[in-house]
């Protein structure tokens, strides 16, 4: 979810790339006019993440209306031109070019997914289009560096140390891991691994369950074996959902803790009563920043 340190940080982007547009007045620049700038999003309008997407989009929209409300960034209202990706590659691939290429934006913002995420950074080095506001924390966005990728939010890294450094303050050890088999889950394991590493620690389970499925039986009845004291499940609303419910369902005192690619809401409604005591990262302002209104 765009958090308002992010949504600061895109404006004042913005308005230090629109500040160098204008000082060179020689130079026509794709997506920026006397009146507008044009950002293309591309995001899963439908798909298996379309929850995320859809939140997404509606709170840089709240937030950049106040923009436009206030003048614009340098008296240019910000114009968002938005295509559906359905969070795939193939569809992030043909979404990019249509809606950001072949549509004159200027800059691209608000994308979703660790696997789409790959496509639209590789489409935006080639394009030498810059893009920010990617709600995946994929580290494929933050390294190597990337000319035109700007991220202004953490990285699965640092959500996983938080989690897991929670963990081993409360004095859990026996920590498994259930992962969306793809780019995503792959990543977040990874960050896992490296968090554990810091303790001298591994998962004493991982498995992967497909992807867009809630297929989670065999993995997490395979991670239970272990007897783990928390699982850290590594997918989107549904699945995670499920594998709190199948559970709870048996009985498990089993703590459950996942990062921000889940839908909150959506994993409420899916869980219902079981999904009581999950815990959730969040890419938030600390709550010592007191300069910021929201805290």
């Amino acid at each position: 979810m765009l958090t308002i340190r992010a949504m600061k940080s895109m404006h004042r982007a913005a308005a230090t790339i629109a500040l160098g547009c204008i000082s060179l007045s020689a130079v026509a620049e794709s997506g920026v006019g006397p009146k507008e700038i044009v950002i293309g999003s591309c995001f899963g309008m439908t798909g298996a993440f379309q929850a995320l997407g859809t939140r997404q989009i509606e709170g840089a929209k709240a937030y950049l209306g106040d923009v436009n409300d206030k003048g614009g960034v340098l008296g240019r209202k910000i114009r968002i031109i938005e295509g559906d990706d359905r969070s795939e590659p193939d569809g992030a691939i043909e979404c990019f070019k249509k809606t950001l290429v072949e549509g004159g934006a200027f800059a691209g913002a608000f994308f979703v997914g660790a696997v789409a995420g790959g496509k639209h950074v590789s489409m935006a080095e080639v394009n030498k289009i810059p893009v920010t506001g990617w709600l995946t924390g994929a580290q494929a966005i933050y390294e190597p560096f990337k000319r035109n990728v700007i991220s202004v939010r953490a990285s699965y890294y640092d959500e996983t140390r938080g989690l897991i450094d929670g963990l081993w303050k409360a004095g859990i050890r026996r920590i498994g891991v259930l992962y969306q088999g793809d780019g995503f889950g792959a990543a977040v394991l990874d960050g896992v691994k490296r968090s554990l590493a810091a303790h001298g620690s591994a998962p004493i389970a991982f498995n992967s369950f497909p992807r867009n499925t809630v297929d989670i039986e065999a993995g997490y009845d395979q991670i239970e074996l272990s007897n783990p004291e928390a699982v850290l499940v590594l997918g989107p609303s549904k699945p995670a959902a499920a594998v709190v419910t199948r559970g709870r369902g048996k009985g498990k005192k089993t703590i459950y803790l996942g990062v921000s690619f889940i839908d909150a809401d959506e994993f409420i409604k899916e869980a219902g009563q079981d999904a009581e005591g999950m815990i959730i990262s969040q890419v938030v302002p600390p709550i010592s920043a007191k300069s910021y209104p929201v805290v």
